[in-house]
């Protein structure tokens, strides 16, 4: 049984149930009435304001087009809503009204008429026509609002641009009609362009951006009770929005299907407390280990009642800094040098087309674990060795030199994508040999406030959009949010 059924259903009580479990008091993605919840990103805010305001438009006719799922019925249902209660609006569903006496006799009632069984077509347009003339005298605006109007019956499409025309006459008529993007060439091949051109003005509803889509999830969600965390993540929303192309109606669709597959799982919110919870109990049970005294640690009063002296042991287990050779900077880790292990990951700029600003600024947001992550650990040997006698320190190892490097030989109008920056080589090295086609990555060095950082690069690519077209696929087997760098800036730190 579907679980869109009706009250009572056991599907529907189990999807209910699902979505109770992420926190939310109802379906935020339904298959059906979906025009009650009106996001008013995407220039759809500013749409609505200027079709709400009908005195204010400039013709007669009004086209409100878009591609299917793009949300026309939507933004026709939050218009009904807006309209001020003077005006005297018919309000079709074409689906309802298909010829042309059914959409008289609608237009006809909303402009207070009765309409008798046995009128004919031509009668009911008299009288309608006469009582928007009637109307005009009081500054009564009548307008008639049309829903998929491109499934109309020619006749009656032909009645909707004859009752436009009639603003020639009385100018208080609006005829706004919603459809998809051939709406303007299906009213040309039913009564001639020459009479539809003149009149119409056309307003188009475009695709939400990944950051408008992102907003319109999170509207939703909210809608439908959610008051915690989103359970989506960044790459949920990368994947609704490229399955959808930023359409809300596919958008929906793919939503609900994320939600409900992870339904019974633990959110990643959960996971986060769960982990945090884990990594205090193993942090609590080592601090219990190193206080607790050895039970194989001989007593004191025990060494002095020796008869013979015993020599002293060379403490294998002497603090790094005891250890070290002088002139060497101490190793200092912290909560989060020990998180990140070594790598800086950076902010989401997968839908941008910025370059070289937002890696600096991402670099600057986890300024404060590169400061701590930049002194080179200690390794066993040097901790394993006799504090005496002191060795001179040995110079810092210096960063690989740039000079001749290949990145410098391609063609500079060329594109790359920055998946990582790291604070030090080895991990570089590590990360990148721990995927699946290494050879497509390059690595190189600069210096940024003073630390020395190691940028990952993957690909070679012709143009901008060629390295758009690839930053999902780079996304998914990496894990990493790769953005657009263009060679030219990278090839300016390389030369400084």
């Amino acid at each position: 049984m579907s679980e869109s059924g009706a009250s009572g259903d056991p599907g529907r009580d189990r999807t209910a149930e699902r979505f109770a479990a992420l926190g939310l008091d109802r379906d935020p993605f339904p298959e059906s009435d979906l025009h009650v919840d009106f996001f008013s990103r995407g220039g759809r805010e500013r749409h609505l304001d200027a079709l709400a305001d009908l005195w204010g438009l400039g013709r007669p006719l009004v086209l409100v087009t878009g591609p299917a799922g793009v949300g026309r019925s939507t933004c026709f249902h939050a218009l009904m809503r807006r309209l001020p209660d003077d005006v005297r609006s018919a309000r079709v569903t074409a689906g309802v009204f298909l010829s042309a006496r059914n959409l008289l006799q609608a237009v006809a009632r909303a402009m207070g008429l009765a309409v008798d069984a046995e009128e004919d077509r031509d009668e009911i347009r008299e009288r309608v026509y006469q009582q928007i003339t009637e109307l005009s005298s009081t500054r009564t605006l009548c307008a008639v609002l049309v829903d998929d109007a491109d499934e109309l019956e020619a006749d009656a499409l032909e009645e909707l641009i004859s009752l436009a025309e009639l603003s020639a006459e009385t100018p208080n008529v609006r005829v706004l009609l919603f459809g998809g993007e051939g709406l303007r060439r299906v009213l040309a091949d039913a009564v001639g362009a020459d009479r539809v051109d003149p009149l119409a003005h056309e307003v188009s509803l475009e695709p939400y951006t990944l950051n408008e889509l992102r907003g319109y999830l999170q509207f939703r969600l909210a809608r439908a009770g959610l008051s915690g965390a989103s359970p989506f993540t960044e790459q949920d929303y990368q994947d609704i929005y490229v399955a959808s192309r930023g359409l809300p109606r596919d958008a929906n669709k793919e939503a609900r299907r994320i939600l409900l597959s992870r339904s019974g799982r633990l959110s990643p919110a959960q996971i986060r407390v769960i982990g945090a919870g884990v990594a205090a109990f193993v942090v609590i049970g080592l601090l219990i280990v190193l206080l607790s005294p050895s039970p194989s640690e001989p007593a004191p009063q025990a060494v002095r009642e020796l008869p013979v002296p015993v020599a002293p042991t060379v403490d294998l287990t002497l603090p790094a800094q005891a250890a070290a050779p002088s002139g060497t900077r101490e190793s200092s880790p912290s909560p989060s040098g020990l998180r990140d292990g070594g790598w800086v990951p950076l902010g989401s700029a997968f839908d941008s087309d910025t370059d070289s600003a937002t890696d600096s600024e991402a670099w600057e947001d986890a300024s404060g674990v590169a400061a701590r992550m930049e002194a080179e650990p200690v390794t066993e040997e040097a901790a394993a060795a006799p504090a005496s006698p002191p060795v001179a320190a040995a110079p810092a190892a210096a960063a690989p030199a740039t000079e001749g490097h290949a990145l410098l030989g391609r063609d500079a109008s060329r594109f790359v994508l920055q998946v990582l920056v790291l604070s030090a080589r080895d991990r570089a090295d590590a990360w990148v040999e721990q995927q699946q086609n290494p050879e497509a990555y390059e690595i190189y060095s600069r210096t940024r406030n003073g630390a020395t950082q190691y940028v990952v690069l993957h690909g070679d690519y012709p143009d901008r959009s060629a390295a758009s077209a690839a930053a999902a696929g780079v996304a998914r087997a990496t894990g990493q949010t790769p953005f657009l760098r263009d060679m030219a800036s990278v090839q300016r730190e390389l030369e400084d």
